[in-house]
């Protein structure tokens, strides 16, 4: 008795959102991708949301430094030594402070905003600059 030949499945998955501070470096994490019938080969990553996949790895995390403000979606495609290929995208937001809302909407992740900023001493260990223990003078 023959059975049918099983499909191959191949499922790209890549963890987020992500909201991280510009200049600061961030790996990427696609382990939850996977393929039915055999290893992923590469792995490629548009990294500004461009459809163009600029990096590819052979594994499954990738650390970047995003140099400037981004607001949009990373993306990645694995692809199977058959040539299958899937993709997964997810929210990215990369600002000054890192907090997730972008800087043209935030004063707080600009560096106008943190050269007003006056901390108040520290009791215990808040050393986020708006942190409960701050104080913005520019309200």
């Amino acid at each position: 008795m023959s059975y049918p030949e099983i499909p191959e499945t191949v499922s790209a998955w890549v963890q987020g959102p992500y909201a991280h501070q510009i200049g600061k470096p961030l790996t990427l994490d696609a382990r939850g991708s996977y393929s039915t019938r055999g290893d992923l080969v590469t792995y490629e990553w548009d990294l500004d949301g461009d459809g163009q996949y600029e990096i590819e790895s052979t594994g499954p995390m990738l650390a970047h430094t995003w140099e400037s403000e981004y607001v949009g979606d990373i993306h990645l495609r694995v692809t199977v030594p058959q040539g299958f290929t899937d993709t997964a995208s997810t929210d990215a937001v990369f600002t000054n402070d890192g907090d997730g809302i972008s800087d043209e909407r935030d004063p707080h992740g600009t560096a106008q905003h943190r050269s007003k900023h006056q901390p108040r001493p520290q009791h215990g260990t808040d050393s986020h600059p708006h942190a409960v223990g701050s104080i913005c003078t520019d309200r």
